[in-house]
C-alpha cells in the first residue's frame, strides 16, 4: 500500500531507520540534526516535538525554528518555512496534511498519549487555530509502530482502553494491546474519512530495520525521527 502524503503536491515526509542512528534528544540529537541536514533541511528551520507521552499540541511559526517544544507531542503549522519533527520507537508518528488550507501537523502518539486521547486533542487544536479546515480533506499517514501481537500489557493498563474494547485481545492470561486500533478509532472520531488514513504495514518489533524499545530494551532508549514539511 503506497503512502498517501507523497501524492500531494509540495508536501513531503519521512521516517528514519536504525541504520541512520539514534535520534533521541539526550544521546542522539547531534546525529538527528546531521541526518535532517542530509535531507536538505537547515537546523534553523526545524522544530522538534518534545515527545513526552502527553496529549498537548502546539501551533508553530518560523520564529520557533531550531527549538524543542517542551511538553508537546503534537506540532501544527501553516508556515512553509518550518520542518516539523517528532521521535518514536514502537509508538506512532502521525503525519497529517490539509492540502486545501495548506496546514500540516505531526504527532507522537504512544500508549500513554492514546489513553488520554492525544489524537483527539491534536485535531481539536487544529480546528481551533485553523477553523477553515474541513477535517474530511485531511490526509494522514502513520509511521511503522509495534503491532498488537508483540505489545503485551498488564490489566491496569488495559483498563485505560475500555473505550476501545477491540484494541485489547486476550491470549490465555496475556493481554495484547493494538495501538493501531485505538489510533484508527480516534482518527475516525475526529471526522477523517477512512479512505484518507493509511497505516504503514510494518511492525517495528518484527522489522529490525527500525529501533524497537520492546524488542531491544536499549538503555538509553534509541528512537527514529519523523519529519514533515510543505513548500
Amino acid at each position: 500500500m503506497p503512502p498517501l502524503i507523497p501524492q500531494l503536491d509540495k508536501v513531503s515526509f519521512g521516517f528514519s531507520q536504525a541504520s541512520d542512528g539514534d535520534m533521541s534528544r539526550h544521546h542522539g540529537f547531534a546525529n538527528r540534526l546531521t541526518f535532517l541536514e542530509q535531507q536538505g533541511f537547515s537546523a534553523q528551520r526545524i522544530v522538534h516535538a518534545g515527545s513526552v507521552h502527553g496529549n498537548t499540541t502546539s501551533v508553530i511559526t518560523a520564529q520557533q525554528g531550531g527549538q524543542i517544544i517542551e511538553g508537546s507531542d503534537g506540532l501544527i503549522t501553516a508556515d512553509i518555512n518550518v520542518i516539523l519533527t517528532a521521535t518514536a520507537a514502537d509508538c506512532l508518528i502521525v503525519f497529517a496534511v490539509d492540502p486545501v488550507e495548506h496546514v500540516v501537523g505531526i504527532l507522537h502518539a504512544g500508549r500513554k498519549g492514546l489513553a488520554i486521547r492525544a489524537i483527539t486533542e491534536f485535531f481539536q487544536t487544529w480546528q481551533k487555530h485553523f477553523p477553515a479546515t474541513n477535517v474530511k480533506n485531511i490526509v494522514v499517514d502513520v509511521s511503522p509502530r509495534i503491532c498488537g501481537q508483540h505489545y503485551t500489557v498488564l490489566p491496569d493498563v488495559a483498563q485505560q482502553f475500555v473505550t476501545w474494547p477491540a484494541a485489547c485481545q486476550m491470549d490465555g492470561s496475556v493481554i495484547h494491546l493494538d495501538l493501531q486500533t485505538v489510533a484508527q478509532s480516534q482518527l475516525l472520531e475526529a471526522g477523517l474519512g477512512v479512505d484518507r488514513i493509511r497505516f504503514a504495514p510494518v511492525c517495528t518489533f518484527e522489522n529490525t530495520t527500525y529501533f524497537s524499545h520492546r524488542r531491544d530494551r536499549a538503555n538509553p532508549i534509541q528512537v527514529q525521527v519523523g519529519w514533515l514539511k510543505q513548500g
